[in-house]
Order: C-alpha cells, then sequence, then structure tokens
C-alpha cells in the first residue's frame, strides 16, 4: 500500500471476516490463517463484523469500521458466530508474541510501521483498551496481554475472542510444514532475509528462527534486508545470524530496494558470503567443523533414544567427533544432554555421577559459546537432575543458579518453551525459594504450551497448575489438547507423556 493511503486509524480487517465467511460458506472443518505484514491495528474488529458480531455504541447503533470507531464502543453482540463454528478448527499462525496492548502491543510496536504518527499511536492505544475491556464483559474473553493478541493489528485478539482461535508460533509452523530440518541438514549456509531487521524481528519473525534453528543444527546464517535497524547488530550472533547486510550498504538507494531489487540483493548477498567466511576463517564464530549432516544423525539418535541401543550410539558419534574437534561447544551441548537422559536411567550413584558429568561438558559448552540457549537450557536440566538425586536438602542451594540459567534461556531465545515449562515446575514446587506463585505458574507453562504446542511434556504440568488454582475445567481442556498431538517435539517421551496425561484424566472423573 502507498505511504500516502496509510491510515491505520481507518485501515479495517473486514476483508479478512469475509474470506472467513466464505471458508465457513464451503463447510471448512479447518481454517488457517496468516497473521503479518497488514496495514490494519483494529484489533481484527473489521473481521468480526463481517461475521455478523454487532459492535454498538452507546445508542445501540453498529459502530463504523477502523481502529478509530473502537472509541464508540459500549456492547459487543456475537450473534450466531458461534454455532457456525461448531465443529471447526481455527489456527492463527503469527509471527511475533506481542500482547494486544501496552509498552510491547500491536499500536506502539507496529503502528508506526503503518504510518501512525505519536499522537495515532495514543489513540490506536486508548481504543485497544476499550475494545479488550468490552470483549472481556461481552465475550467473556480475556485477551489483551495473551501472547500473539497483538499480531496483524491486533487481528490475534480478535481471532482469540470470536474465534476461539489456536495461535501457534507462524516461523515454527510453517518450517515444521516445508520439512526444513532435512533441508539444513544437507545445508553448507543458509540465507535469508526481511525489509527490516529490526527489534521486532527478534519477536518470533522467520528470518531470526530460521537462523536459530540453522545455528542448533551448525549451519551457518546470513541476512539480507532493505534496511537493518543499528540498534539490533549486538542481537545478531546470539541469534545464529553470522553476517547482516542492509541493501545501503552495496549502494542502493531507497528507491532501488524494489525497483532493481534482484541486482542490490545480489550484490548484498555476496557482501554476506566474504563475511560469513571472514567471521568463520578469523573469529571461528561458527565454531564448529562437523558437517551439518552429522549433528542430524546425532539429533536423530537423541529424538529416537526410545529404541534400543540409540542412546548409547548418539553418544559414541559425539565422542568420535570430539577427538577431532574437542573444544567443539555444538558437540559439548550435545554430549551433555545425551549424558542427562542417560543418567535418567541409572540407579542414584550413576545418575549423580552422569548428571555431574553433564554439568562439566555443558559449563565448558558455555564457556566456548555463551550465546548458545541450548547450552544453558541442559546445564540448569544437568543441576536440576543431580539436586533431584541428590534429595530436596541438599539441593536448595541449586534453585537461584538453576533460575538463571532459564533466565539466560530466554533472554538469548526467547521462544524456548522448554525453559517456561521448568521455571513454571519450579514455582508451583518451591514458591517461597523460587520467587514464584501458583498464578506465575500458570503463567509460565501456559507460555511453553503457546510456544511449542507439540511439546507434549508441557501439558501435564499446566494442568496441574491449573488444578492448584481451582481451574479444573481448563485443566481437562488442556489434558485432551495434549491427547491430539500426533508429531511430537521429542518422539521419545511420547509414550511417557501420553500415559501421564490419561492417568490424570482418569483421576479427574468423567468429564
Amino acid at each position: 500500500m502507498p505511504r500516502r493511503r496509510r491510515d491505520p486509524l481507518k485501515a479495517t480487517s473486514y476483508g479478512t471476516g469475509q474470506l472467513i465467511d466464505a471458508a465457513l460458506k464451503a463447510r471448512a472443518k479447518v481454517i488457517i490463517i496468516g497473521l503479518g505484514g497488514s496495514a490494519t491495528n483494529d484489533g481484527g474488529a473489521g473481521m468480526a463484523q463481517a461475521l455478523g458480531c454487532r459492535l454498538l455504541d452507546a445508542s445501540g447503533r453498529p459502530i463504523g469500521l477502523g481502529a478509530a470507531q473502537l472509541l464508540k464502543l459500549k456492547r459487543i453482540e456475537p450473534g450466531a458466530l458461534k454455532s457456525r463454528l461448531s465443529g471447526v478448527r481455527v489456527i492463527g499462525v503469527c509471527d511475533v508474541s506481542n500482547p494486544l496492548i501496552g509498552p510491547r502491543g500491536s499500536a506502539r510496536v507496529y503502528g508506526p510501521q503503518k504510518g501512525a504518527t505519536p499522537k495515532m499511536v495514543a489513540i490506536l492505544e486508548k481504543a485497544l483498551r476499550r475494545y479488550a475491556q468490552v470483549l472481556k464483559r461481552d465475550c467473556r474473553a480475556d485477551v489483551a496481554r495473551k501472547p500473539g493478541s497483538g499480531a496483524a493489528g491486533g487481528l490475534g485478539a480478535g481471532l482469540l475472542a470470536f474465534l476461539n482461535a489456536e495461535l501457534v508460533a507462524g516461523a515454527n509452523y510453517v518450517l515444521k510444514e516445508i520439512g526444513i530440518a532435512l533441508s539444513l541438514s544437507r545445508a553448507g549456509a543458509v540465507f535469508t532475509g526481511e525489509g527490516r531487521l529490526d527489534s521486532t524481528s527478534f519477536y518470533g519473525k522467520a528470518p531470526v528462527e530460521l537462523a536459530r534453528l540453522a545455528r542448533l543444527m551448525g549451519v551457518p546464517a546470513a541476512c539480507v534486508c532493505g534496511e537493518i535497524d543499528p540498534g539490533v547488530r549486538s542481537r545478531l550472533a546470539g541469534a545464529g545470524i553470522g553476517a547482516a547486510v542492509a541493501l545501503a550498504e552495496v549502494g542502493a538507494k531507497p528507491s532501488d530496494s524494489i525497483a532493481k531489487a534482484r541486482l542490490w540483493v545480489e550484490k548484498a548477498g555476496a557482501l554476506a558470503v566474504r563475511r560469513l567466511l571472514l567471521a568463520g576463517a578469523i573469529l571461528g564464530f561458527f565454531g564448529s567443523s562437523v558437517r551439518a549432516a552429522d549433528f542430524a544423525e546425532i539429533d536423530r539418535l537423541y529424538f529416537h533414544r526410545h529404541d534400543t541401543g540409540n542412546l548409547e550410539r548418539c553418544l559414541s558419534k559425539i565422542e568420535a567427533a570430539l577427538a577431532q574437534n574437542p573444544n567443539d561447544a555444538e558437540l559439548l551441548w550435545r554430549q551433555g544432554r545425551g549424558l542427562v537422559r542417560l543418567g535418567e536411567r541409572q540407579n542414584k550413584k550413576e545418575k549423580i555421577a552422569a548428571f555431574k558429568r553433564a554439568e562439566t561438558l555443558l559449563r565448558r559448552a558455555v564457556e566456548l559459546n555463551p550465546q548458545n540457549a541450548e547450552a544453558h537450557f541442559f546445564l540448569g536440566i544437568a543441576m536440576g537432575r543431580r539436586g533431584q538425586a541428590r534429595g530436596v536438602l541438599k539441593s536448595l542451594f541449586l534453585v537461584g543458579p538453576l533460575r538463571r540459567e532459564m533466565e539466560t534461556v530466554l533472554k538469548l531465545d526467547p521462544h524456548h518453551g522448554g525453559a517456561h515449562r521448568v521455571l513454571g515446575e519450579m514455582y508451583m514446587q518451591l514458591p517461597g525459594l523460587a520467587g514464584g506463585s501458583k498464578t506465575k505458574a500458570v503463567g509460565e507453562l501456559e507460555q511453553a504450551v503457546k510456544l511449542e504446542p507439540n511439546g507434549m511434556a508441557h501439558y501435564a504440568p499446566l494442568a496441574e497448575a491449573y488444578l492448584a488454582v481451582g481451574n479444573k475445567d481448563k485443566a481437562i481442556a488442556v489434558l485432551n489438547r495434549g491427547l491430539t498431538i500426533k508429531e511430537p517435539a521429542d518422539p521419545s517421551e511420547y509414550a511417557g507423556n501420553r500415559k501421564k496425561i490419561g492417568e490424570m484424566l482418569k483421576d479427574l472423573g468423567p468429564q
């Protein structure tokens, strides 16, 4: 849309509602909606209006379209929409985790990108706050602070409130659907990019998520962009981006970025290649001479460790590779991860030895690469497992260090569901020592499920947290949702997690 036509106060998501209406009329059973790249900031109000919901002012008259009209909103009547959605699954695929309102909300973070002046941003924020209050009262949907509710100008909030949608991390969803792991296992390098690389890119957008995944598999990544915010360059290494080049760096004018995109992207790509080579040769940034295919096989064995001998074969492959690359951080954290799982199978004395050895390896991995979120995560897990094996009284001193490791993980990778789960379980089990509470535990565990919906290990702890705060209905709902997972993040834990969920549902009685 030309900049002169951008007006986030008037722009509406009505057209999206028309598309959803057409899908419902065609009797679709699954509707997938991509959230991102919108010119709107109306919280999905236009979508709801297109689907027959009545958004009314103080006189009972329908308000108009656009975010500014929400300032007049007094009442919402959803009408027959709920019955139309019976048996329909709606999935919102979002590339950011921003809430609807607040400092990280859709108006303040994304409004300026859509042409909003500071005055407009203030109006949008006020309008969306009113909208959120009415949604909570009339639709019983408390969505204002939900992760992803601010995606696509708040369309995420509308999907949650009106369509009872599931919001999933868009980049991870798409990357999984296209089989990116297999492609990465065969790749020597990854090139990605977007129009502007800035702080919003680190809220779950595809280029950064792809780079993080590439790093886990030992593949260097570079990013070519129209523009790069200088303020984020210090964060690139932690996200796995070894080189980032803006088109202006190779001489492109703003008007050329679109008119002659191919020419300037090629030039920027060539510079990115040179920077990758330089970083690898001088700084050892990527730190691993092990082929991506070797990492892929190591990880395949690990994630199928329930098959007899696979964990041992995984550790043997790592040992052989470490003999040639003793200071390879990617190998060291994977060895620590494997020893944690090996220790879980052993008797108490062997457990403690395995967990202690894992800690040593993982600390070394963290020293070599402090930006590796997985190394920090499994270091925390190894510490926790050793504490469990020693007994509660002997392990209380580990609570602080374990919490700090998980907080470090989330600074490096805000989308790490496992770290949220560990914090949630800590807050449930040791609220006084861990600085948490049952309510805080629920928040962390909800975030784990939101970020990693196929992580079956998250569902039972979240259900336990719901029960602890007296919400049996939510506990049952989340357990049943866990049983629908067909492709778990960790296949080796599938049977155990499914058994746990089944036992909890049985204990909760008939539903």
